[in-house]
């Protein structure tokens, strides 16, 4: 039987270290989705999880930005949540795309009806898009996004739920999770994160005949906010650059070589020029 309509299940239990601290997911999760016009889907997804926080730094555990106290044991956070989502996509080719938009508005709600206890609801939006320049197959791309999170019920956000910019996919230049609120009693290197952000990247892309070889020039801004903060532009962190991408349809990923300099740096440490070397597209 044909059917538009898609269906995704996942079941994880992942481990990352955030420097500052490790967190273990263990869960599952379900999506469906059909299409509301050629270009556009509805889709809404359930997710529950188990989320650990280990080998936290005892500066950061003191801080009471977890929500417990160093001499609590550790806690674990039940996390059930819906995510409804519209997502519109006109990209052609996803590794390597020449025209089109792809833009995302979705809002995560977790807890209250849902049970578990961690009690969030989380807006973003998200819009990127691809213009062909010249006949040579020269491109414009521009990237811009918002995010915002806060608590209900008289439960506060969670702190790894906050934004943490900085790194390959946001603002190139800087060191991953280096963007954002500083707190020096927690740490002068790593954001404490921000409940809301706002980020934008515009890239010039220039192939380079028929190879796989992409030269970019790029422009990265944004920043993330601590609560009570407003939204910045006079505070953004920005970088700019130049990047060789390599596209390898059988890594379904491009290798990045990005040579960046940093402007704006404000409270973080991070250096005035920068080498990063990664996987993916950068937005």
């Amino acid at each position: 039987m044909n059917s538009d309509w898609q269906v995704g299940l996942s079941i994880y239990n992942t481990w990352n270290n955030y420097f500052i601290y490790e967190r273990r997911d263990r869960g599952g999760s379900l999506v469906v989705g059909w299409p509301l016009t050629r270009d556009l889907d509805f889709r809404v997804g359930y997710g529950y999880s188990q989320i650990r926080l280990e080998n936290v730094d005892p500066q950061l555990l003191a801080s009471g930005l977890l929500g417990f106290r160093p001499e609590d044991p550790p806690q674990a956070r039940n996390d059930s949540r819906v995510t409804p989502q519209l997502i519109y996509n006109s990209l052609g080719d996803p590794l390597d795309p020449t025209e089109g938009i792809y833009a995302t508005a979705a809002v995560a709600y977790a807890g209250g009806p849902l049970g578990g206890n961690v009690y969030i609801v989380a807006p973003s939006f998200r819009w990127r898009q691809y213009f062909k320049v010249n006949r040579w197959s020269h491109r414009f791309a521009y990237n811009v996004e918002l995010g915002w999170v806060t608590g209900y019920g008289g439960r506060p956000v969670p702190f790894y739920e906050r934004f943490f910019l900085g790194g390959d996919f946001t603002i190139r230049g800087y060191d991953f999770r280096t963007v954002g609120p500083i707190d020096p009693q927690v740490s002068t290197r790593y954001t404490v994160g921000g409940t809301k952000y706002a980020l934008f990247n515009l890239e010039y892309i220039v192939p380079v005949g028929e190879s796989p070889l992409r030269l970019v020039a790029f422009w990265d801004g944004g920043n993330a906010y601590a609560p009570g903060e407003v939204l910045n532009p006079l505070e953004f962190r920005f970088s700019t650059g130049l990047e060789i991408r390599i596209v390898i349809p059988m890594l379904m990923q491009p290798i990045r070589f990005i040579f960046a300099r940093n402007w704006n740096r404000g409270p973080v440490q991070a250096p005035a020029w920068n080498f990063r070397f990664g996987f993916g597209l950068s937005f």
